[in-house]
């Protein structure tokens, strides 16, 4: 083992094995520093990892893949790394006392952490945000339900650039995209992937609208990790920084009546090249708390108020009566109304 250590940390291009073999322990101050950066966001990035991890579509959902799991150059370990997650407590108390915490789900949370750090950081955003995003995708949707969290992907300056050179030429727009939860840990990571399309009813591409209640149509609510911060259980949607190239499908570039090859609704957009839209938010919105049910006398006020009122005139009715005053003259001989 030790041979093959050094032969691994001594090659010019490490592959993901070399990186599961080599990598050192990761000391609890470079995990607390990325804890203390943003407390939620981080929280978000190991809430849709727990997603990936647990779906029965983990061989999918789940790239990237952590390498300290992966036994070879294919074959992961998804039983390991699921004992080792199940070791993680909620991240505020990971914040308190990183030193308590399994040096190898330690390791598993860092990478989990900063694996995007070569593309994007992952920020909070106050809920003044989803005005802003609203208005920029000039969404059709007026009384739609605000998300609980918003978090922005802020690129590095390399992508950043080169996304907005493609762009210069034709301009931008924000569109939604809804997926089930369990896709967001790869959607954060790898972007919208044509190559991972399921519909295809109007053509070949990667499907967005800016109408954001169709999207959550297609975020379906989804259970997140029990130790999160997070709602219980949300739905999740993405919105994309869309370059206006001409290769795009939607009504808008068709005229006011699309073809008949090509009859994409209002408000849809269908992205043909992944290199023409990238994901800029992402949004969560969790199942509210049931209020609780009101009792049947609250529910029933007014029926029960007016029954009451009958029987009350009722008796008043039976008292007032003559057969009434003369048994009661009978067997109460002091009347008191007399």
């Amino acid at each position: 083992m030790l041979i093959v250590r050094e032969t691994c940390c001594k090659a010019s291009s490490p592959d993901r094995v070399c990186y599961r073999i080599c990598s050192p322990p990761q000391s609890p101050q470079q995990v607390l520093g990325l804890l203390q950066r943003d407390l939620l966001a981080a929280d978000c990035l190991t809430t849709i990892f727990w997603a990936a991890m647990s779906s029965f579509r983990h061989d999918t959902v789940l790239r990237p893949f952590p390498p300290l799991f992966l036994q070879g150059a294919e074959h992961k370990d998804i039983e390991k790394l699921r004992a080792v997650f199940h070791k993680l407590p909620p991240l505020d108390r990971v914040a308190e006392a990183p030193h308590a915490v399994d040096p190898t789900t330690l390791r598993l949370l860092h990478w989990i952490l900063s694996s995007g750090q070569g593309r994007f950081t992952l920020q909070y955003r106050p809920p003044a945000t989803f005005h802003d995003i609203i208005g920029q995708a000039q969404s059709s949707t007026h009384s739609v339900v605000k998300p609980q969290c918003t978090f922005e992907l802020e690129y590095v300056p390399e992508l950043e650039s080169r996304f907005h050179t493609a762009a210069a030429p034709y301009g931008t727009l924000l569109a939604y995209h809804g997926s089930q939860v369990e896709n967001f840990h790869s959607i954060t990571h790898n972007g919208l992937l044509n190559s991972f399309n399921k519909t295809s009813a109007f053509g070949e591409g990667t499907y967005l609208s800016t109408d954001l209640g169709v999207c959550l149509n297609w975020s379906p609510l989804g259970s997140l990790w029990p130790r999160s911060m997070l709602p219980h259980s949300a739905s999740c949607v993405a919105v994309c920084e869309v370059i206006k190239h001409p290769s795009i499908m939607s009504r808008d570039q068709t005229g006011g009546v699309p073809s008949l090859q090509q009859k994409v609704p209002d408000g849809y957009f269908i992205v043909p090249n992944d290199e023409l839209l990238r994901v800029k938010y992402i949004l969560f919105f969790g199942r509210q708390k049931a209020k609780p049910s009101p009792s049947w006398l609250r529910r029933y006020w007014f029926v029960v108020g007016v029954a009451l009122y009958l029987v009350f005139l009722v008796l008043l009715g039976v008292v007032n009566s003559r057969a009434f005053r003369q048994l009661y003259s009978k067997y109460a001989p002091e009347w008191p109304w007399r």
